[in-house]
């Protein structure tokens, strides 16, 4: 039960960061060039790092210490982030109103793999 819980406030938290992030950090200022893709991830992982290690200084044990094998929260999460983000994203796009780089596939997918490899290395086995 746990773990969904965990999940449902990961997935909470990247559409809170998303909503911040466009409408009222970047939404006003105009940019003359778009960054680098690679640059955009790289900032976005180190999001999900910082987050993962506030989560582990909240919640500092294993979330699912007997099912499974250690570290499948690293395949599972990005992929289940980036899917819910990614439909997000689109949703946005369909309405017109536009969407950030976290509000992607590949976004959300890192922000996960972010804050995954930061619980991972951070919780003692």
């Amino acid at each position: 039960m746990i773990e969904v819980v965990w999940l449902l406030l990961g997935v909470a938290f990247d559409v809170l960061a998303e909503v911040w992030y466009w409408r009222w950090l970047f939404a006003p200022i105009e940019r003359r060039a778009e960054p680098h893709p690679a640059v955009v991830v790289l900032g976005i992982a180190c999001l999900g790092v910082s987050v993962g290690a506030v989560a582990t200084w909240v919640w500092p044990a294993r979330i699912v210490a007997s099912h499974g094998p250690a570290g499948m929260s690293l395949v599972l999460i990005p992929i289940l982030n980036g899917v819910v983000m990614g439909v997000y994203g689109e949703w946005r796009q369909w309405r017109g109103d536009g969407h950030s780089s976290l509000a992607t596939l590949w976004g959300g997918a890192a922000f996960g793999l972010g804050f995954a490899a930061a619980r991972f290395l951070l919780v003692d086995a």
